[in-house]
Parts: C-alpha cells; sequence; structure tokens
C-alpha cells in the first residue's frame, strides 16, 4: 500500500481526495492489523500454558457409608 500511495498516488495523497484518502486509510488499517497479529503471536510464544496440576488420588468409597459432604 506504502508503494501505491507514495510514488504512484502522491498527488492524491497530497490533494487528500478520495483515492488518496482511501489508501492512506487502508495503508494505516493494515498495519493496525499486522501490529495487532504480531503482538498476539508474541504473547502467545512467551506466556506459558497453564497446566492444571494432577488430582491426588480419592480413597475408595466404603461400603456401608453415606457420604459427607463439606
Amino acid at each position: 500500500m506504502t508503494v501505491l500511495e507514495f510514488p504512484l498516488y502522491f498527488a492524491n495523497v497530497v490533494a487528500s481526495d478520495g483515492l488518496g484518502l482511501t489508501l492512506l486509510f487502508l495503508r494505516n488499517g493494515l498495519l493496525v492489523v499486522a501490529t495487532l497479529l504480531a503482538a498476539r503471536a508474541l504473547w502467545k510464544a512467551t506466556v506459558p500454558r497453564t497446566v492444571p496440576a494432577p488430582l491426588p488420588p480419592q480413597p475408595a468409597a466404603r461400603a456401608g457409608e453415606t457420604p459427607v459432604s463439606s
């Protein structure tokens, strides 16, 4: 988009006509999207995933007893 904006349609950008403004908005929007995608990829690459700790083994229920809730 920058190649289109500056060498080819620079007069449109300076004149702030429809084509020039559209190119500016598209370029800036793509830059924002690229920044957000890069930030997300960096976040996923550096933040460790938390793995839940394994539960301790539970004692087997005894026959004839009622379970107690806390």
